[in-house]
C-alpha cells in the first residue's frame, strides 16, 4: 500500500516529530512495508482457530504469589553512575 509524503508529514505532526525530507521519504517506504504486512495478515483464514490464551482466562496456569525480600539498596545501586543517598540520580530531561 503506497503512503505519500503528505500522510507521513501529517502523522509525524500528530506525533510531534520533526522529519527532514529524506526522513519523510524513508518513513513512507517503511510504513508501506508495514501496512503490506498487515494486509497479508488480514488475508489469513483464521476461521475455526481457537483464540489465544489470555491472562485471567479461567484455567490459565498461574503460580501462587510469594512474598520475598526486596533487593538491598547497596546491591540495587551498585552499578549506578549517579547516586544521591539511597536514590538513583539521572540527568534532567529537557
Amino acid at each position: 500500500m503506497p503512503i505519500d509524503g503528505g500522510t507521513v508529514r501529517h502523522v509525524s505532526g500528530l506525533a510531534r516529530l520533526g522529519l527532514e525530507d529524506a526522513e519523510v521519504d524513508r518513513a513512507a517506504e517503511q510504513l508501506a512495508v508495514i501496512l503490506d504486512a498487515v494486509d497479508h495478515l488480514q488475508a489469513a483464514d483464521i476461521r475455526g482457530l481457537d483464540p489465544t490464551l489470555r491472562v485471567g482466562d479461567p484455567g490459565t496456569p498461574c503460580r501462587a504469589d510469594q512474598v520475598e525480600p526486596s533487593l538491598p539498596v547497596e546491591r540495587a545501586l551498585a552499578g549506578a553512575s549517579g547516586r544521591e543517598a539511597n536514590l538513583l540520580r539521572v540527568a534532567a530531561i529537557q
